[in-house]
């Protein structure tokens, strides 16, 4: 009998006792090597680029880009690996995963849960189902929006999630529908909103990592734009696109050549 083939895993939490029981869990399997940890998503991005393991255990809930941005990037890859979710959530996963067919883990850990979804992943990669397994994590990204709309991925205070602006001594709560776009100017971070403009103690690259999973967008190295807040799109040349923003000046807004293809693919142009 043909033993299984050896799974090279990597496991992505941000709490570092959920890292410690999963890897103790695994231990106990012959045919698993745990070959990376990360506690965050941009790290787990450089290991996996790094390492191209078979596997990762991915927590939803992370303190800087959440599992389903992680995911997305990731299938982006030439071959991303097979990903089993991990959340602490289970009145907001079970649905969402089900439905599409994707495997899970609930905090805190059963062994027996942990183990089953090893087994799916071993017979995904005997089947080579393996492109159909990531068609359907694909499909349950291109869902969680109005999943979560329906508080079933993500616990129901996300919802109340505010950005903090402050201008001649007052705060200023924003929703992040409010923002139109946030750019860099004079080496000065500036907000864009339906309030006026605010200058924010933040770099560009914290503000795209924090709005990572709210519908915005990098244009070029100086500007993130609300997806959301896009009134038109104007083809350039080369591959290069102009938007034209909501924002009472309509402000036009570049994309470069780099990020103008992905673009094309957020919109189907």
């Amino acid at each position: 009998m043909l033993e299984p083939p050896v799974l090279r895993v990597v496991l992505v939490d941000d709490e570092a006792p959920a890292r410690d029981e999963i890897q103790y869990l695994l231990a106990e399997l012959p045919d698993i090597i745990i070959c990376g940890q990360a506690d965050n998503g941009k790290s787990a991005l450089d290991i996996i680029r790094e390492i191209k393991p078979d596997v990762i255990f991915l927590d939803i809930q992370m303190y800087d880009l959440n599992g389903f941005t992680v995911a997305e990037m990731l299938l982006r890859m030439e071959n991303p690996p097979l990903i089993i979710f991990i959340t602490a959530y289970e009145e907001y996963a079970v649905r969402a995963f089900e439905v599409n067919a994707i495997d899970y883990v609930l905090k805190p850990f059963s062994r027996k849960r942990l183990y089953d979804s090893v087994d799916k992943v071993r017979t995904i990669i005997a089947n080579n189902e393996k492109v159909d397994f990531l068609k359907r994590v694909t499909s349950l990204i291109e869902a969680k929006s109005n999943l979560s709309k329906e508080n079933l991925l993500v616990p129901s205070c996300n919802k109340y999630f505010k950005f903090t602006v402050e201008r001649d001594g007052k705060i200023f709560p924003l929703d992040t529908d409010e923002i139109y776009f946030a750019y860099v100017e004079n080496k000065e971070t500036k907000l864009v909103t339906q309030k006026g403009e605010f200058f924010v103690n933040r770099s560009l690259q914290s503000l795209e990592e924090e709005f990572a999973d709210k519908g915005f967008f990098r244009t070029h190295k100086a500007c993130v734009v609300n997806l959301d807040q896009i009134d038109e799109i104007i083809p350039w040349f080369n591959c290069t696109f102009k938007l034209v923003m909501k924002d009472t000046n309509k402000t036009k807004v570049p994309v470069s050549r780099t990020y103008g293809k992905e673009l094309k693919k957020l919109f189907n142009l």
